[in-house]
């Protein structure tokens, strides 16, 4: 047994330094946020998400302002078509459009970071906060009132992709800040295993708005892991006005608007 736990916590101290997608699904931490069955799923979808690579906690620490290796990203240009597996089938889906056993919106939980003078992330093993959030829009007031005031912090948010219809998706997002106190603010969207887009932006205080450009997908029926990363601090605390809206282009449409009710779901 000795010699059991020892292997494990070999391989456990190994995967810490190597391995973003292992320390995103530790960082996170299911159980507390949604407990039993959910807790399970979330785990999972955590566990796709994986190649974040914008916080780490290895040693030393990577520059989470490098850009990331070609393949941790969904390529993004006008021509390019994608290609994804979904997480889960699709459940029959009810009158107001949400599949049958989930409900509309992300699940969020908040983490302490500490951002060190070269734009390195370290993280605290805890979570501040747990919630659902529905809708595509994430504000930073929500944000804020879900954390304390005296300690900086990260908000990760995951949910399911609902697809109905096999046919062409896109995936964006934007970021808004009007004219406020000076902050720096990072946002990260991943869709199946692999960033769409990451971005930081430093001493912000001007009108602010950058829409991505989005990942084309063919997508079939099923439900398929999207997830995001979301802060603006100043002087170590969360700092509004500011929000992130997650967008998708539907069948047939020629531009991407704002997530609608049951495109985004999750245990309840």
């Amino acid at each position: 047994m000795t010699r059991l736990l020892g292997k494990l916590g070999f391989i456990h101290r190994r995967l810490w330094q190597r391995d973003g997608l292992y320390r995103i699904s530790m960082l996170i931490g299911p159980a507390p946020l949604l407990g039993g069955v959910a807790a399970a799923g979330l785990w999972a979808v955590v566990m796709a998400i994986g190649g974040f690579g914008a916080f780490t906690v290895q040693k030393p620490p990577a520059q989470w302002a490098v850009p990331a290796e070609a393949k941790d990203n969904w390529p993004t240009g006008a021509n390019q078509l994608n290609v994804a597996e979904p997480y889960l089938p699709l459940p029959s889906v009810g009158a107001d459009g949400v599949p049958q056993g989930f409900r509309a919106g992300w699940a969020v939980v908040t983490r302490p970071v500490q951002i060190t003078p070269t734009y390195n992330a370290i993280f605290e093993n805890r979570t501040l906060s747990s919630f659902f959030l529905e809708g595509p829009v994430v504000a930073i007031s929500r944000l804020a009132a879900e954390g304390p005031k005296d300690v900086q912090f990260l908000a990760f948010g995951v949910g399911l992709l609902a697809v109905k219809s096999a046919s062409i998706y896109a995936l964006s997002a934007r970021f808004e800040r009007p004219a406020g106190p000076v902050a720096n603010c990072l946002v990260l969207l991943a869709f199946a295993g692999r960033r769409i887009l990451s971005s930081i932006d430093v001493n912000i205080s001007l009108d602010h708005v950058k829409e991505f450009p989005p990942a084309r997908f063919n997508l079939q029926p099923g439900l398929y892991s999207v997830a995001w990363e979301f802060a603006c601090w100043h002087n170590k605390e969360m700092t509004g006005p500011g929000k992130f809206t997650v967008l998708i282009g539907h069948p047939g449409e020629t531009g991407l608007t704002p997530m609608r009710p049951g495109d985004i779901v999750m245990k309840p």
